[in-house]
């Protein structure tokens, strides 16, 4: 996270960066599903309930991250040169 900090600069803000996005996605779904990888044995004598909600809980933090990729891979694009000859 410092790192992460530390790479925008005083002008810039937070949002306009396209890789703050990008990490933003990737820190927010491996800290989101580290337990419940941990917890995996678990989950497979757990009831079929509670397995289900916890992969709805997994795939709508997936959602979340492809949604911060998107936002990051659209602020990429580059601005189209226009020539004067």
């Amino acid at each position: 996270m410092l790192f992460i900090l530390k790479q925008t600069n005083d002008e810039e803000s937070w949002t306009d960066n396209k890789y703050n996005w990008i990490n933003a996605g990737i820190l927010l779904y491996f800290a989101s599903c580290l337990f419940m990888f941990i917890f995996s044995n678990y989950l497979l004598s757990a009831s079929q309930a509670v397995n289900r909600l916890v992969w709805s809980i997994h795939d709508t933090i997936l959602i979340f991250e492809y949604i911060l990729f998107a936002v990051g891979f659209n602020k990429c694009k580059t601005q189209q040169t226009i020539s004067i000859y």
